[in-house]
């Protein structure tokens, strides 16, 4: 199963490229998946970039770091 949802995460990551948006060079994941070290490694494999555990789980966080231009 997590083998399966990480094929539908690399199509959509490979749509967004196809729509022109940059490729990822690497994912922040946050949740409960986060936490999950099997997981994050078959997406890591996968998506053929790191995924790294976020520095904050808050949306808002997120947001105001993009904002800032820091990610």
């Amino acid at each position: 199963m997590f083998e399966s949802i990480a094929e539908i995460e690399r199509a959509g990551y490979a749509a967004l490229q196809e729509l022109g948006a940059p490729a990822a060079h690497q994912i922040s994941t946050a949740g409960g998946g986060a936490a999950n070290d099997v997981w994050r490694q078959i997406r890591t494999r996968v998506l053929a970039v790191a995924v790294l555990n976020a520095d904050s789980s808050v949306a808002a966080v997120g947001a105001a770091r993009i904002a800032a231009g820091l990610i």
